[in-house]
Formats: C-alpha cells, structure tokens, sequence
C-alpha cells in the first residue's frame, strides 16, 4: 500500500493509494504510539481502481510515529501502514 508524503507535517493531507481497495465502506483509524485510538473516519470505495484517498492529519496530532488501518466493514480484511508526523 502506497502512502505520500511520508513523513508527513501536521495540519496537512496524507494520500494513500486506493487501488487495491475493493469497492465497499471502510474505516481508517489512526493510534498513537501507546496504542489509543487518536483518529477514526469512514470512507467509501466506489469503484476499484480508484484513485488516491486523502485523509487530513489533524494539527492536533503530537509529532511521531502512527500506526493505521484501513479495513472494511463487511469482512474485516484491510491494510496497515505507518506514518511518521512531523
């Protein structure tokens, strides 16, 4: 899964590459370093192949690193990725 730019700055949009999402809804959730939920949002997949997602990073989010998924909400099955703010 491709995520751009990575590291990141806060208050700005991180792209991640849709492509290989089936289409369906999906959550995106982001958690700190100690492992709390920081971030959650939904988003629908329309079409494969789709074009890039673009998911703000809040500037309230500290600097550091993030793990996130997106999975779907019928089967569960996803991606993880990490992300470094700045």
């Amino acid at each position: 899964l491709r995520v751009y730019p990575n590291p990141v700055a806060k208050g700005l949009r991180l792209s991640v590459d849709g492509s290989k999402l089936l289409p369906g809804n999906y959550t995106i959730r982001f958690f700190n370093q100690t492992g709390l939920l920081v971030s959650q949002t939904y988003y629908r997949q329309s079409s494969s192949n789709s074009s890039a997602i673009t998911l703000p990073i809040p500037a309230s989010f500290s600097s550091g690193w993030y793990r996130a998924d997106i999975r779907s909400l019928k089967s569960n099955n996803g991606y993880t990725f990490s992300v470094i703010v700045q």
